[in-house]
């Protein structure tokens, strides 16, 4: 086989007896000779395919795993998260290009002769470029003979040479969406006409993720499990995440379920299919030697030995810094190259020319305006998820200035943009200028949404909205940019200098016109870090909102909330005169009128509620606190009008809090080597761990077991919230317990129900909960803050 480092594949073969050549060099065919016997079944072959398999001659040679797209999903072991091998079309088509399409003709006469090679035709897919894109040049210049192409060009490694992969053309040294109008619905979203576009403007449930690194992503996946096994996610109508809960969330919403099984044995899958987000869990279960093992698919992305800060770092020298050469003059996309590699790739969701849209009739009704895009590839959630997923980012500055603020900045596969207006002239804040300008001025951002696959392009001649045809982007906007943009903030070091932040074309809606500026756009949680107020936005009425908050977040003990609550009702103490740093999250405080902006976090402009409210509502989850249980607490608010993020306000909203702290009762029910542990490795769970984009496997699958429990343990109160949603009715959906895990006799463990079928797993859990599992016995905590106009339900 020659030296280990030279480039060769393994590939799935058709059917039959094959003869197999390994080329020691990429240059070398692999031959494959025909079924020895014509009648053999296909069937009886473990690594059959439906389509034929080209020659590794006709293979990318390219440094990097992921250059070469693969056609179907993936497999990884959801045990180690090592990735399987898989085979390529558009790999195959992208060799079988030469160095200009003239004509379709002899392109195909290239595929006809290259793949009689193998003594069988390859499909025709695979060698079938767009009409468009059959005469322009596809070599971007420059070769590829000892490393990869630049990631600047956007080209693969072809023979050597840096090639355009199909659909695309050469143009400036970089391989382009070929130039033309994009037919695209722009909405316009302003303080005159507030109204967003379907399916946004029927939210009626939403369940919001904040952000925190790999700890909100390891938290989310046990809220995912226990929402989804209580089948609440079927009445949720949006998801709003940010940061580092989208390391989970966007697999929630893209990933293919299917491809997942429970482990692997000599490369072959064994055992029961296992949901994304894992098995459920039972607490008195989770001993050391358990939490090592099978973080759940969704968990492995991120699950490292070296865990946290220390992880991170190491992926930086494995992956980051060997690329910085490839990536020169381009260093924005350092962070996208990494999403697609650490969080989409075990996916199969690593396709750089996918396009986002909502659905399967999105997509035609796309093609169907824009032909020119027929031989594109979409990619869409997946079926039986929330209707609308929003991204949250922010626009920071026009790229190669100074970072002095921020303004909101939603991502979804099927809009785009930054709705209502804000105006970037003021310093050191903004100011709303919403209803206070004529015209669109270089500092005005906002103004509405467009269609997401075409973002990223120049500005029209007509800006201010409609269906209009927009310039082309010149490369597409994939779901690796998507996650690129709203997880970074400002990780890498020398930021300033080197500038890591992504950057995109970026042009607002409204009268009169402004040019497309490039915008540095990042994390969402330099505007707002809990999701809520983009669904506020979109006027939703009942919402689970998800804290998971770090270091120096906690609820502080040395305050009593619950008397300065009383004290406020009787007119004896004055809010304002309130310091609420370091005694409760501010992604709390932010929300009640406590806003402020360091120079680097600017939420200065979040004021949704009275401030009196928050008071009542840290009482209730400090009085939970005390009691060692989850902190969950039920809150009704009237929404203040904030005209700087176009919130009208005037109506109530019902919120659920799930705030993360340490829960007593759920580390009392751990086996002995757990419990010691806390108190070791694993101190300072589950807020004061490093989290950045890696934690070790026992911390997460920890953090997403305790995640799980609280929702579990506060099933009737979250229900009460979301299952009005979408087919869902608060009133047909109760739980007359919340769920306890018991020693006792004749009670069936989670873990149990996790061993069944997983399309049973969901309702048989629910069944168990109905059924009341040695349940503790329940109180409602209905209280009323006198004066406040807020009402509160918490399961104790």
């Amino acid at each position: 086989l020659g030296p280990a480092s030279e480039r060769r594949a393994v590939m799935p073969v058709a059917s039959g007896p094959q003869l197999l050549v390994l080329a020691p060099s990429p240059w070398l065919l692999l031959l494959v000779l025909q079924p020895l016997a014509a009648g053999h079944d296909a069937a009886t072959s473990d690594f059959s395919t439906s389509a034929p398999t080209p020659p590794s001659s006709l293979l990318l040679e390219n440094d990097d795993d992921d250059e070469c797209q693969a056609a179907a999903p993936r497999d990884a072991s959801a045990v180690d998260g090592k990735e399987g091998s898989s085979s390529s079309g558009s790999c195959a088509l992208s060799a079988l290009q030469t160095k200009k399409r003239k004509t379709l003709a002899q392109v195909e006469e290239r595929a006809r002769q290259t793949s009689e090679v193998a003594g069988q035709w390859l499909p025709s897919s695979w060698h079938t470029p767009s009409s468009q894109s059959a005469m322009c040049e596809i070599e971007t210049g420059g070769t590829c003979r000892f490393t990869s192409c630049n990631s600047n060009r956007n080209a693969e490694c072809v023979h050597r040479r840096c090639t355009c992969r199909p659909n695309l053309c050469a143009k400036d040294g970089k391989c382009q969406i070929p130039s033309s109008l994009f037919k695209v619905d722009v909405v316009k979203v302003s303080g005159g006409k507030p109204y967003f576009p379907k399916p946004h403007n029927k939210i009626d449930t939403a369940v919001c993720l904040s952000g925190g690194g790999a700890r909100a992503a390891a938290l989310t996946i046990g809220v995912l499990r226990a929402l989804e096994n209580l089948k609440l996610m079927k009445t949720v109508d949006a998801l709003s995440s940010i940061s580092g809960s989208l390391f989970a969330s966007a697999l929630y919403m893209f990933a293919n379920p299917s491809m997942y099984k429970a482990g692997s044995s000599k490369g072959q899958w064994v055992g029961h299919p296992e949901p994304l987000w894992g098995r459920a869990s039972d607490p008195k279960e989770l001993s050391l030697s358990v939490l090592d093992y099978d973080t759940s698919p969704l968990g492995t992305t991120f699950a490292d030995g070296w865990g946290g800060s220390w992880g991170t770092a190491k992926d930086a020298l494995e992956h980051v810094i060997p690329n910085l050469v490839k990536d020169r003059k381009d260093y924005d996309i350092v962070w996208r190259r990494l999403m697609r590699k650490q969080f989409l790739k075990p996916f199969g969701l690593t396709d750089k020319d996918a396009l986002l849209a909502l659905d399967e009739a999105h997509v035609a009704r796309i093609k169907a305006a824009n032909p020119q895009l027929a031989n594109f590839t979409f990619l869409t959630p997946q079926p039986g998820k929330p209707k609308v997923f929003v991204m949250g980012a922010a626009i920071l500055a026009v790229d190669g200035k100074r970072k002095t603020d921020a303004a909101s900045f939603q991502i979804s596969p099927d809009y785009i943009g930054t709705p209502f207006y804000v105006d970037t002239d003021h310093r050191p804040l903004y100011t709303a200028a919403d209803g206070k300008v004529g015209e669109l001025s270089a500092g005005i951002v906002g103004g509405g949404l467009i269609e997401t696959f075409a973002f990223g392009g120049d500005a029209p001649a007509d800006q201010d909205g409609g269906f209009d045809r927009l310039p082309s982007p010149s490369r597409p906007f994939t779901l690796a940019d998507a996650m690129a943009i709203a997880t970074y903030a400002d990780f890498l070091p020398g930021e300033s200098t080197v500038g890591w932040t992504p950057s995109h074309k970026y042009w607002p809606i409204g009268p009169g016109n402004q040019k497309a500026q490039r915008y540095m756009i990042g994390d969402g949680g330099f505007i707002e870090d809990t999701g809520l107020l983009p669904m506020l936005q979109r006027r939703a009425k009942r919402i689970a909102l998800f804290l998971f908050v770090g270091p120096g977040q906690q609820l502080n003990d040395a305050v009593d909330f619950c008397d300065l609550s009383t004290r406020i009702s009787k007119g004896s103490f004055d809010p304002k005169s309130f310091e609420p740093k370091g005694k409760l999250a501010d992604s709390i405080y932010v929300l009640f009128g406590y806003g402020y902006d360091d120079g680097k976090w600017h939420k200065m402009h979040n004021t949704v509620f009275k401030q009196n409210e928050m008071f009542h509502v840290a009482c209730g989850l400090q009085r939970l606190k005390k009691q060692g249980k989850p902190l969950v607490f039920k809150a009704k608010h009237a929404v203040q009008p904030n005209p700087y993020w176009g919130i009208q306000g005037g109506y109530t909203v019902e919120i659920a809090y799930v705030y993360n702290d340490k829960i007593p009762e759920f580390e009392e029910l751990l086996p002995l080597d757990t419990q010691k542990s806390l108190t070791k490795d694993m101190k300072g769970f589950p807020t004061d761990l490093p989290a950045g984009l890696y934690m070790k496997p026992r911390i997460i699958k920890l953090m997403a077991a305790q995640a799980e429990y609280a929702v579990l343990q506060n099933a009737k109160v979250l229900t009460k919230v979301l299952a009005a949603g979408r087919g869902g009715s608060g009133e047909g959906r109760r739980f007359s317990c919340p769920l306890r895990m018991s020693s006792g006799t004749g009670v069936r463990s989670l873990s149990d129900a996790a061993s069944s079928d997983s399309t049973q797993l969901g309702s048989q859990l629910v069944a168990s909960v109905a059924r009341g599992l040695t349940s503790n016995s329940e109180s409602a905590l209905e209280s009323s803050a006198s004066g406040t106009g807020a009402t509160a339900t918490t399961t104790t």
